[in-house]
């Protein structure tokens, strides 16, 4: 049996937002918060369970 935390879920959905919002940020607004878009890929390829916070 599989329980999952109503914190997790949360914490994921953010993430999952996030990410979504990384995606979509232009070269310059990227270049301004200091990513490449190098790192902007790594990122958005992550598996959700390695993503920093969730704690699993």
């Amino acid at each position: 049996m599989v329980v999952i935390s109503g914190k997790w879920v949360m914490q994921m959905l953010q993430s999952r937002r996030t990410r979504r919002h990384l995606a979509q940020l232009s070269d310059h607004l990227l270049a301004d918060i200091g990513l490449t878009e190098e790192q902007r890929q790594a990122e958005l390829l992550k598996p959700f369970w390695k993503i920093q916070g969730l704690g699993r």
